[in-house]
């Protein structure tokens, strides 16, 4: 099985407790490197207008001004995505 990898982007959308607002505003869209066979890719790309990558942080306990959204977050937010792998995200955290 031959992997492709390429740059797709996704709608970010970060869900803060209650008592927390962002000061600035954070990026609008995510952009991954994604790694999966030409079929799983092509399915990414044409037929997933449900993929979103949404961070819930609404049951963190935030106890500092400046928080920041790691990598592996990031990562583990991606919705709707079926059999293609992330190997990176741009930027790789969010403060």
């Amino acid at each position: 099985m031959v992997l492709t990898k390429l740059l797709y982007m996704w709608p970010l959308r970060i869900i803060l407790p209650a008592n927390r607002a962002i000061e600035e505003p954070p990026p609008e869209i995510i952009t991954f490197k994604v790694q999966g066979t030409g079929w799983d890719l092509f399915n990414l790309i044409f037929f997933n207008s449900a993929a979103i990558c949404s961070v819930d942080l609404s049951k963190a306990a935030i106890n500092v001004d400046e928080y920041e959204i790691t990598r592996n977050q990031i990562i583990k937010s991606i919705a709707y995505f079926n059999n293609v792998e992330a190997i990176e995200s741009i930027p790789e955290a969010i403060s």
